[in-house]
């Protein structure tokens, strides 16, 4: 609102300020991140690769555990909620500078053929990345995984064999996996809406911010 000029009370604090933290040289091999994104939530497209990356770099062991969109569980979603949900996250990209432009829904059977995929992409240490490429097809470049060129080209891309993967797509091996995931995220974690992100043990190093000091003992 400041910078469309319409914020009238311009000297007051903001209600939420965006931390700013500097995760150069953290040691978090303590911690454990689980990680729940879907692949139909715009939220999980636009933070997907950062999360990932933050992982690696401040050496995170990441349990990776996707879930089927809020749509696929059975949450209502009216399209008043869909769209404040679109043009929020929308406002996010630009900050952030992620890409979220051309968007085709991969909700349903597209949804259900990727999952498909994901245990036996886990099992070449892939899954993460077919996923990101497969956000980006779906919430950037326009790329409908609904047609069967777009969804090969994704597993390709992700230097996995089509061959092997075209004889795994479609079974059900992954339900229970899955079921899993959102009886932990749901039941047992009381959250519904993608992504989830849960951090457990605690980091080698503290991490500052704005010059202060954050308690690293989570």
């Amino acid at each position: 609102m400041r910078d469309l000029g319409a914020c009238k009370a311009t000297d007051e604090p903001y209600l939420v300020a965006r931390p700013e933290f500097d995760l150069s040289d953290i040691d978090a091999s303590g911690l454990d991140l689980h990680f729940f994104p879907s692949l139909n939530s715009p939220y999980t497209a636009i933070i997907y690769d950062k999360s990932i990356a933050m992982a690696e770099s401040c050496k995170i062991k990441l349990h990776h555990k996707p879930v089927l969109p809020m749509i696929m569980r059975g949450v209502p979603a009216p399209r008043s909620k869909m769209g404040y949900i679109l043009f929020d996250t929308k406002r996010e990209a630009d900050f952030f500078g992620a890409g979220f432009d051309k968007l085709v829904t991969p909700i349903g059977t597209p949804t259900r053929r990727a999952y498909s995929l994901f245990p036996w992409a886990r099992a070449q240490g892939k899954d993460t990345t077919l996923l990101s490429i497969m956000l980006r097809y779906s919430w950037a470049e326009g790329k409908g995984l609904y047609k069967a060129s777009n969804f090969r080209a994704a597993v390709e891309e992700a230097g996995l064999d089509w061959k092997e993967a075209s004889q795994i797509v479609g079974d059900d091996k992954w339900k229970a996996v899955t079921e899993q995931n959102q009886t932990e995220m749901v039941e047992q974690m009381g959250l519904w809406a993608c992504p989830v992100t849960s951090f457990a043990g605690q980091m080698a190093s503290p991490i500052w911010r704005s010059g202060d000091r954050i308690d690293s003992g989570w």
